[in-house]
């Protein structure tokens, strides 16, 4: 009886020995999701701290859950593997999303690749991977500056990052952490303008007029333009030499000018500062009086000068201060000038 309760015993021993030779290993595998197959059949999840991602099989009762899951987001996959099986087979799938849809994270740059991603893995929660916001609709690209705030920066150091979330977890901004602080950028210094004159200070209508101003700016910013101001047009100006200090000369030649007097003013920017110089008087163009027509007679043809004159003083708003008279006269000889003789216009 003892021999034959031992041998059952026996052959169950041998027969537990064969099947737990079947059992499956199990295990979780969680970092950041790498690759999938094209028809979700298979998971490539590299785990933190290492540089090898490990295939998983999926099976057909998990391809709908793992259309859902993105590179390069992290992930959770729970997993079986036989016995003489090469790579496991995912049991559950698990996309482990930040909680929020925006956020800030500080941390460390643990990778990164060119303007493509970066992984930051702060002081308290996992490592994740971020990728640049995809701006532009289906015509887009990925946001060329994040690409730029990825590529710069150094692996080993310290960052604070904002972020969104939309399908993936994309980078907004970037900020360097500790160090030497940025130097803030010299404010602009306006440019100046000195030297404003016009030569000669009196001519005729067919005369040549030069107008001319120094510019200097001492942040060696070129001008974006120079402009003369004459009555109510303005004319640019070309550079036309060096002069004192650094500065250049800035001139313009006009002939043709109407007659009567003229005011003038110039006008500089640097494209961020502008600057402009006072008003001044002149050039006074004189009255030219025209050749007689035949049979014309001398007080005609004085008359006809001078209402041109006054027409042009008129056309520069310089008419009007000519009635008001000498403004050193009181009131008692005003009226007395005005009822017994007046004054001469312009006089």
């Amino acid at each position: 009886m003892k021999k034959k309760t031992v041998l059952p015993l026996l052959t169950l021993f041998s027969l537990l020995g064969v099947f737990s030779g079947l059992t499956a290993d199990e295990g979780v595998t969680e970092g950041i999701l790498i690759a999938k197959g094209a028809n979700n059949g298979w998971l490539d999840v590299r785990p933190d701290g290492t540089t090898d991602e490990g295939e998983i099989l999926v099976p057909s009762d998990l391809v709908e859950a793992v259309s859902h899951l993105y590179t390069p987001n992290r992930v959770k996959v729970e997993w079986a593997k036989a016995t003489g099986e090469d790579h496991p087979t995912a049991t559950a799938v698990h996309n482990l999303r930040p909680a929020g849809d925006e956020g800030v994270v500080e941390g460390k740059v643990a990778a990164k690749f060119d303007d493509n991603w970066i992984d930051i893995k702060p002081d308290e929660g996992p490592l994740r991977r971020y990728v640049p916001r995809w701006i532009g609709g289906a015509d887009g690209g990925n946001d060329q500056v994040a690409g730029n705030l990825i590529r710069e920066a150094e692996v080993g150091s310290d960052v604070r990052a904002t972020w969104v979330y939309d399908e993936r977890v994309r980078l907004v901004t970037l900020e360097k952490l500790g160090g030497e602080p940025e130097p803030e950028p010299e404010p602009n210094k306006a440019p100046r303008l000195w030297e404003a004159s016009v030569k000669p200070q009196q001519g005729l209508p067919d005369q040549e007029f030069t107008f001319e101003v120094l510019y200097r700016d001492e942040d060696g910013d070129a001008p974006s333009y120079v402009v003369l101001r004459l009555d109510d047009d303005e004319h640019g100006m070309e550079a036309d030499g060096q002069g004192p200090e650094g500065s250049t000369w800035y001139r313009l030649k006009l002939t043709n000018l109407s007659s009567g007097p003229h005011r003038y003013s110039y006008k500089a920017s640097d494209g961020d500062a502008v600057v402009d110089t006072d008003w001044r008087d002149g050039p006074d163009v004189a009255v030219v009086e025209p050749e007689p027509e035949p049979g014309m007679v001398k007080d005609a043809r004085q008359v006809r000068t001078i209402g041109a004159h006054f027409a042009a003083l008129d056309d520069a708003g310089a008419l009007e201060v000519l009635f008001e008279g000498d403004p050193a006269l009181n009131a008692a000889q005003r009226c007395i000038v005005e009822e017994e003789e007046a004054w001469i216009l312009g006089a």
